[in-house]
């Protein structure tokens, strides 16, 4: 195959991909653009500027479209569409009868106008499907020839696609279709506003049966505001036709609105676009203030569908950003606010597809995130770390005293003023049992926050505008984070909350819920002050010494030891951090600010274990640190060879990888044998890894090969 998909990054189901060609020297970054060529766009001057654009992917639907000579050296999409049949009653054939080096083929029919009922539409594809699988037996050097193929599924016809999705999934388990393919397109899935929530369903049912490094297209009549959520559930291209299309009918798109017809242009007085297209449409209103002729005006209509497609770019580039810096998910947040269907998506989604989210949800991270709607409740940033809180955190054997705090504007919360009295006065009041005293901090959306992870992703990294009032749904998903803490603690444990207001409501639920299910109670102390929490923690700590409770666990571990243990707990898994800190660590100060290092004491002297990014709150291993988690099976990589050169592990070097783990992830290098090699993190998910056909998975950091 001359083109090969390489997958950079994922978060999440978006992910930044290569499209290239070693051979011919090209290279392109998805997701982009997919720009038609066509003898009425390549005459306009503004296509030729448009064409020059660096990153842009072309394709042609007419078999006797001239390519420009400027893109001849392009990654051109050959899609066109065959008729029924030839005039012999044979199947046209789908396949090029002359082959070009820079493009892909597509297998791709002409949809009848209507398809008239559930049972047609299944007979057409199926005919469809077969007829390509003929195609391919019958030319089995042709197929070897191009450079790939794709399929196109024409889907605008049909009201509702689940009826052929079997179809689809068989037609996939062919072996040379799943081996050979490069590209689908999913034309007009989309078109229907009405039925998107049931059309986002269809590809996401469908999309786990491809392999991983397979472009996906979406076509049709999509909108710029619409690609952030495109691209979020998996898309890499996208077919600006619609856009250019839509400027040369009059339709003017306005940023994160709907399209405009030109007539009503002349009653904008500011375009809210200062792009060299829009000055160009300003001019010539400015020109013919009133004349209704200058609606036929042609440089008219150049301008808006080149202006269109400029919004397009800006877009993409945008998203593109977006993913690199892990912010993908709080821009859709916000693109969903000017859209009540993209907005309703958004909700499926999250109470559909919630979990299949989350399993590929990177939380290695330094970014920020605005959480400013109902929808950031569910965020999948935060449900991973709320549910990997519960999973992986366990609170400090030695716990007496639990005390819950509210969270702070400025983050890390022990950073800020509240937080720093607040450690004062816990500290002067329990002095050497400090360490028996556990601090979680409350907080909404996140909903509670160990102080060990007050750095870790997202929790020093979000911001909610604060109003006092919290809504039911903040409370009752606050008050559930609570009990689940809760629940780990023994029923001996005192309960001291310094809360108020909303704070306070989501404790008091959480405690109602938990009293009203349990024979044993907890006892929990409400206090409103500095003052009273001193008063509170010096009576309590009084009564147990009085009562001898301090008796410390055997593997007791210092205040360092405990948190390296919950931070690589919270990582790796449950279990990680006692095998990590071995038999004694502690974090070293850097020079640099940014991390610190963790360090090992053993009788034969220091290790170096690892690096902890104090900006995200994440471990980076080095060979002795990964050495200590070489049975640990919740983050390895098994190879099925030793021949590794480079620092780059290739998919058809691996022989088994741990579930669920993430872009970004740390994981540790198992040879054959199960014999330690070294370090790397992730390149893609660990479900995208298993389907994918070739490319790299892990960039390796430290490796012995075992010699």
């Amino acid at each position: 195959m001359v083109f090969r998909l390489d997958i950079l990054m994922e978060d999440g189901f978006s992910r930044l991909c290569n499209l290239s060609s070693k051979q011919l020297g090209l290279k392109i970054r998805t997701p982009t653009a997919i720009v038609p060529i066509t003898d009425f766009l390549v005459e306009h001057q503004a296509y030729q500027t448009l064409a020059q654009g660096e990153n842009l992917i072309f394709k042609v639907t007419n078999p006797d479209q001239e390519i420009p000579a400027e893109l001849k050296n392009h990654f051109i999409l050959c899609n066109l569409d065959t008729n029924y049949y030839t005039s012999e009653h044979l199947p046209e054939s789908y396949l090029p009868k002359t082959i070009s080096e820079n493009m892909c083929y597509f297998f791709s029919k002409q949809c009848p106008s209507t398809f008239l009922n559930d049972e047609f539409a299944q007979e057409w594809y199926k005919v469809f499907f077969d007829e390509i699988v003929a195609e391919i037996n019958a030319h089995p050097k042709v197929i070897q020839d191009i450079n790939g193929f794709g399929i196109t599924l024409n889907l605008n016809n049909i009201k509702d696609p689940q009826i052929i999705l079997s179809l689809c999934i068989q037609f996939l388990a062919h072996p040379q279709i799943y081996d050979q393919l490069l590209a689908v397109e999913f034309r007009g899935l989309f078109d229907s506003k009405m039925d998107y929530v049931t059309n986002v369903d269809f590809f996401l049912k469908l999309k786990p049966y491809f392999p991983a490094d397979v472009l996906f297209i979406a076509s049709g009549n999509i909108k710029p505001y619409e690609y952030s959520f495109l691209i979020y559930i998996g898309f890499d291209l996208i077919d600006f036709t619609y856009l250019l299309h839509a400027g040369f009918s009059g339709l003017y798109y306005h940023h994160e609105e709907e399209m405009e017809w030109i007539r009503k242009l002349p009653s904008i007085d500011d375009f809210a676009c200062s792009c060299k297209y829009c000055s160009k449409i300003s001019d010539i209103f400015f020109e013919h203030p009133s004349s209704p002729p200058v609606f036929d005006d042609p440089p008219l209509f150049s301008a808006i569908a080149f202006h269109n497609s400029q919004m397009g770019m800006i877009e993409i580039a945008r998203i593109r950003k977006n993913i690199q810096q892990g912010s993908l998910s709080t821009y859709l947040e916000r693109k969903s606010q000017f859209s009540l269907f993209l907005l309703s998506a958004v909700r499926h989604l999250q109470k559909q597809y919630g979990t299949a989210f989350l399993e590929v949800q990177n939380l290695n991270k330094n970014t920020l995130l605005p959480c400013t709607s109902s929808l950031s409740y569910h965020n999948p940033n935060v449900e991973k770390f709320k549910r990997t809180v519960i999973r992986n955190v366990e609170p400090n054997p030695n716990t007496k005293i639990c005390i819950f705090l509210p969270c702070s504007m400025v983050k890390p919360y022990s950073k800020s003023k509240s937080h720093r009295n607040f450690r004062k006065t816990i500290r002067n009041a329990t002095k050497r049992w400090y360490k028996c005293v556990s601090e979680v901090i409350i907080t909404s959306p996140i909903g509670l926050v160990p102080r060990e992870l007050e750095e870790v992703f997202p929790a020093a990294h979000y911001d909610i505008s604060v109003t006092g009032d919290w809504d039911a749904e903040e409370l009752t998903l606050t008050a559930e984070s609570i009990v689940q803490w809760i629940k780990k603690l023994p029923f001996s444990v005192i309960l001291i909350a310094f809360l108020h207001g909303g704070y306070q409501q989501a404790f008091e639920l959480a405690m109602q819920k938990l009293n009203q299910h349990t024979a044993d109670k907890f006892n929990f102390i409400i206090v409103n002050s500095n003052e009273d929490l001193d008063r509170t923690l010096q009576e309590t700590i009084k009564r147990f010494e009085t009562q001898n409770a301090f008796k410390l666990d055997e593997d007791f571990l210092t205040l360092e030891e405990q948190s390296i243990k919950v931070i690589a707990d919270f990582q790796f898994g449950l279990g990680a951090g006692k095998r990590l800190i071995g038999s004694s660590a502690r974090f070293l100060v850097s020079r640099n600010e940014l991390y610190k290092s963790i360090v090992g004491n053993e009788s034969y002297g220091k290790l170096q274990l690892g690096r902890y990014f104090r900006n995200s709150g994440h471990i980076q291993l080095n060979y002795q640190g990964g050495e200590r988690l070489k049975d640990f099976t919740e983050c390895s990589v098994v190879l099925n060879t030793l021949d590794i050169t480079g620092t780059t592990i290739f998919k058809p070097g691996i022989d088994h990888i741990a579930e669920k783990l993430c872009a970004g992830d740390e994981v540790v290098i198992l040879g054959p044998n199960k014999q330690y090699l070294g370090v790397g993190s992730l390149i893609a998910n660990s479900n995208t890894i298993l389907k994918m056909r070739r490319g790299a998975v892990v960039k390796v950091r430290k490796m012995n090969k075992g010699d």
